[in-house]
């Protein structure tokens, strides 16, 4: 039986290199993109271990479905060892230009979307040896003007 391990952000960034290092590990990834072209390139890629899922972290049955789509591709008694939480967005922009809509993409997306993506895994997750992991930037601890929001 496979050890699988969900990314979000997988098709580029900190989230493409988790994944691809997992899948080199003997995972199988189920690497989350935010597009069917993202999905598409990743399947391109022919990696082995990677199985490209859409999500949008941002909306309910879009983390349902690709809940839906893991349990699909662990079958019946197969675990999720691991989610990892790559998706972010940062707009960089002073806040007092930055438009309500765009605060609440970057807090969706990089913090309430996440939530609710391990709130709906937490089924495949119970077991003793899963793990949950939150990938941050490090531009979170600068501050400058332009980065307020982040």
């Amino acid at each position: 039986m496979s050890n699988y391990v969900m990314v979000t952000g997988a098709s580029s960034g900190i989230g493409k290199a988790a994944a691809e290092t997992l899948a080199d590990e003997g995972f199988t990834v189920i690497a989350c993109a935010l597009t069917e072209q993202e999905a598409a390139a990743m399947r391109t890629a022919e990696k082995n271990g990677i199985v490209p899922v859409v999500l949008d972290i941002t909306k309910m049955e879009s983390i349902d479905a690709a809940m839906a789509t893991a349990a699909q591709t662990m079958g019946s008694g197969g675990k999720l060892h691991g989610i990892v939480n790559c998706a972010g967005v940062d707009i960089n922009a002073p806040l007092h230009v930055l438009e309500h809509a765009e605060i609440m993409q970057m807090i969706n997306v990089n913090y309430v979307g996440g939530i609710m993506l391990t709130r709906a895994a937490l089924p495949l997750l119970q077991h003793a040896s899963a793990r949950i992991v939150f990938i941050s930037s490090a531009m979170a601890l600068l501050r400058t003007p332009m980065i307020s929001i982040y």
